[in-house]
């Protein structure tokens, strides 16, 4: 364990509260009860070595059954006095590195601990990204940590976090109990964790609160692992002595970790049903039912783990075009306004007669563009790949095939290839939109000994020659790797990644026309088109170059542009929206780089945005409680507010500042269920931040309008 204990350096909002009910309603997502005669090696692996753990630890951690096992319906963890690995001492240290990993929820442990001077039990979880960005950059969270040695040590549980902040911060509190030792009975050591806060409790009772609000607390916004140990010696409990009786054992009778369902969605999938059959060509059309108490900020639609698109308009539709003939597993995750989110199981589906190599994400890969290394074909080991191995190394992203992928700490983060030998290959189905010379500029890094090589193939043929990979000098230090003038013709191709020699990580690769590297084109709307205002409207583009991009709609002609969508990958060319309920001829949308601003697209002409026909409100079938961001906004002085209601019931919607006083009162009514919009006039309030409120049983949800005289 990672346990230097330093004072806090700024301050943290910190709560103690003597009790807590657990009024979440939580969910069990995973456990080990700990049944059977055996450690599950799908949850666990043993730690081995010695060295100190980073803390002077005296223990040899190993992998033998007698330092660690299951029986009677329990783990146990025996630390023992003897020699071995040049060590006195001998413990075991069991993680979830790489099979279980999670963020936020309730993590508990039903746990008897070991006493005495010198031993220093924990169940504690560190980042998943450790082995990219290294301690204490990846964040920890200690459950709970003993150090043993009498009155006021074996009778005491710490709770602490540990985080990175231009050098390492912590910040921890105890509980002590009122009567005996933590070694006389099992006890519940549980973390309960989300966007906000962690709170410690032993036995339900809680004894700290830690808000991560703070930006630069963005290591527990990140999915973390679970470690059980039992350390001998070390920094903070200091060493055994003449009184530390031997054997000691750690007895963990279950480890569970819980969602909650109260702040969390809940989604299906209504199409396309598991086992659909689609022909090649055919658009299938994603459909996610979701019902939430918060609102939704978006559904995001997954083939496998690669996404394939987004929308945040009920009904909740992606259509997905041009998919390849091959095999496919499909699913939908709906996301609150608060970051909570739920997903449905994967449905299984074919495009075709049979199961063939065939592109990720379903369709070819559009260049010019970025193609992600760890985006390589579907098909298995000896058809869209060659990997020397079995298995996974790095353990994300892709736990079906061979191909080893890692966290990658480049700029725009993902994953990377990693553990690369001569003779692996990786292929991709690309689609050139134009004829060209192409210029492929390989992302690598490398900490070898040696430099190495690769070949890049266009369709079987070697178009590259032999390319030379250069050191780095890290494993995630990066540098490119260009080979220019590269001919494609335009259409469908077949592009392969050769590892020729040597070691090396892979991130990307992108492939941009020579003359013409970067570029944004705005397809629809064109101008000219007619949308009802309440009807649901796609904005499409071409890109190349660049990832991300933000979409904005003026009804002005450009004085002021309302947001669409401030972040979305410009992969996918595509997002859908409901057209506001500003009627207008002077509308337009704009699409621009996120890193970039100079780059961006306007229509060309004006399109038209009609009233819808009837009353402002409509009855139309909604799924969920919603508050719309207000249209335009920034607004002058007046600006149009729409909710959605799954239900009749009492509504208030009012209008408070930036100090949180109360300025206006828009609906104070019983109103039906079915979509509604009300226009707010603030002729008579300064320039400043407001915030619409909206409230409706258990329902609250506030959004920030800016209001610019």
């Amino acid at each position: 364990m990672m346990k230097i204990r330093m004072m806090m350096l700024f301050a943290i909002i910190i709560l103690i509260m003597p009790y807590d009910n657990f009024a979440q309603g939580w969910k069990l997502v995973w456990s080990d009860e700990f049944e059977g005669t055996t450690l599950d090696p799908s949850n666990w692996t043993r730690e081995t070595g010695g060295g100190g753990w980073g803390n002077n630890e005296l223990q040899y951690y190993t992998d033998r059954e007698v330092n660690s096992f299951v029986s009677n319906g329990k783990l146990t963890i025996k630390a023992m006095q003897e020699s071995f690995g040049g060590r006195n001492y001998t413990s075991a240290r069991l993680k979830t590195q790489g099979k279980r990993f999670f963020k936020y929820g309730k993590i508990e442990a039903y746990i008897k601990l070991p006493y005495g001077q010198g031993i220093w039990p924990a169940f504690w979880m560190l980042g998943e990204s450790i082995s990219q960005v290294g301690w204490p950059a990846c964040g920890e969270i200690d459950i709970m940590e003993m150090i043993g040695g009498g009155p006021g040590r074996d009778n005491t549980v710490h709770g602490t976090a540990h985080w990175d902040n231009n050098g390492h911060q912590s910040y921890g509190l105890s509980y002590t109990l009122p009567a005996g030792n933590l070694s006389d009975a099992f006890h519940l050591y549980t973390v309960t964790w989300d966007q906000q806060k962690i709170e410690w409790y032993i036995d339900n009772i809680k004894y700290c609160t830690m808000s991560i609000t703070p930006a630069f607390l963005s290591e527990f916004k990140e999915n973390h692992f679970i470690i059980l140990n039992v350390a001998v010696g070390g920094n903070w409990p200091g060493n055994p002595n003449a009184s530390t009786v031997f054997p000691q054992t750690m007895e963990v009778d279950y480890v569970r970790v819980y969602k909650d369902t109260l702040g969390l969605p809940s989604i299906n999938m209504l199409s396309p049903g598991d086992g659909s059959i689609f022909s090649p060509g055919e658009t299938i059309n994603l459909t996610a039912n979701v019902t939430s108490a918060t609102a939704i900020r978006k559904v995001e639609f997954f083939q496998d783990a690669v996404k394939i698109g987004e929308t945040s308009v009920a009904p909740y539709t992606l259509p997905w075009r041009n998919v390849q003939p091959g095999c496919y597993r499909v699913k939908a995750v709906a996301t609150t306004i608060s970051g909570g989110s739920s997903e449905t199981d994967p449905v299984t589906l074919k495009v075709g007669d049979q199961c063939v190599q065939a592109s990720f994400r379903g369709y070819r890969q559009k260049v010019p563009g970025r193609i992600e290394a760890e985006n390589f074909d579907l098909g298995g080991n000896g058809v869209a790949y060659y990997d020397a191995t079995a298995g996974n190394t790095g353990g994300v992203y892709r736990a079906l095939d061979a191909v080893d992928i890692q966290n990658c700490t480049d700029a725009g983060g993902g994953y990377n290839i990693g553990w690369v030998s001569a003779g692996e290959w990786l292929e991709y189905s690309i689609y050139a939109a134009e004829a060209g010379n192409y210029t492929f500029t390989l992302r690598t890094a490398s900490a070898a000994a040696a430099t190495g090589t690769m070949r890049v193939y266009i369709d079987d043929i070697d178009v590259s020659g032999l390319l030379t990979v250069p050191l780095t000098g890290n494993w995630q230090t990066w540098a490119n790797v260009s080979k220019p003038n590269i001919p494609l013709t335009q259409g469908n191709h077949t592009l392969k990644i050769f590892i020729a020699s040597g070691e090396y990580n892979i991130n990307y690769a992108d492939i941009l026309l020579t003359e013409t590297p970067v570029f944004l084109r705005l397809t629809s709307p064109a101008g000219g088109e007619v949308y009802t205002a309440g009807s649901v409207q796609e904005i499409t583009w071409e890109s190349a170059g660049f990832s991300d991009v933000a979409v904005g709609l003026t009804t002005n002609d450009g004085a002021t542009w309302a947001p669409v969508n401030n972040d979305y990958p410009a992969v996918f060319g595509v997002i859908r929206f409901q057209v506001p309920s500003v009627p207008s001829n002077n509308c337009k949308v704009m699409i621009v780089d996120r890193l970039n601003s100079s780059l961006s697209a306007v229509s060309p002409a004006s399109f038209t945005i009609t009233a819808a026909t009837g009353a402002e409100e409509s009855q139309d079938a909604v799924s969920d409680f919603r508050l719309f961001q207000n249209y335009p906004n920034p607004f002058n002085p007046s600006t149009t507010i729409r909710y959605q209601l799954p239900e009749s019931g009492y509504i208030r919607l009012r209008i408070y500042n930036s100090m949180g006083q109360q300025t206006a009162v828009l609906v104070n009514q019983p109103q039906t269920a079915g979509s509604h919009t009300v226009s707010f006039d603030a002729s008579n309030l300064p320039t400043g931040v407001y915030f619409c409120s909206l409230v409706s049983g258990g329902f609250k949800q506030t959004i920030q309008m800016v209001l610019m005289k």
